[in-house]
């Protein structure tokens, strides 16, 4: 049954991914470096896999994802679809371990981030103008998913327990 609880923590949640958003489109997509433009809002989908039931988790990464697809003018599906990837593989994973510890979460994420660079790379092999693909290509997407995984704790500890369940 949906309380007022929960609405309230439905409403943090917007806020909270409305938020990462702007700093997303705002401060880390104008980074210098293509390494350190992570993707904060798939650090966001692992953490609403962690806290809600795998239906809503999928909705919501679909709908995440459109809005990200949709504002970044490029590759339409590509963060639809590691997004969906995410939940799944974080919905698997509850099953094996307790994913409240941080480390577990730190791996979790690479595991996510190593998937979407992965999508991103058969993006740009299927991409004419990208070019050709180089090592420094395939290096900078596995230090991106390090870096994704170094933040993961601070972006994922922000919604523990954002439903108000104990």
């Amino acid at each position: 049954m949906v309380t007022l609880r929960h609405f309230i923590g439905l409403c943090k949640v917007m806020m909270y991914a409305m938020g990462l958003l702007l700093v997303q489109i705002h401060f880390v997509s104008r980074l210098p470096y293509e390494s350190l433009r992570i993707d904060l809002l798939l650090l966001l989908t692992v953490a609403l896999a962690v806290e809600i039931p795998f239906v809503v988790g999928v909705t919501l990464a679909i709908l995440l994802g459109f809005v990200v697809d949709v504002c970044s003018g490029r590759f339409w599906g590509l963060h639809v679809v590691s997004y969906v990837i995410a939940v799944v593989v974080v919905s698997k994973m509850l099953l094996r371990f307790e994913l409240q510890n941080p480390l577990y979460q730190m791996a979790v994420t690479a595991c996510c981030g190593l998937i979407q660079g992965a999508l991103l790379l058969v993006f740009f092999w299927l991409d004419q103008q990208s070019g050709v693909l180089t090592y420094t290509m395939v290096a900078s997407l596995v230090v991106r998913s390090v870096v994704m995984m170094v933040v993961a704790p601070i972006v994922i500890h922000s919604l523990v327990g954002v439903w108000g369940e104990n």
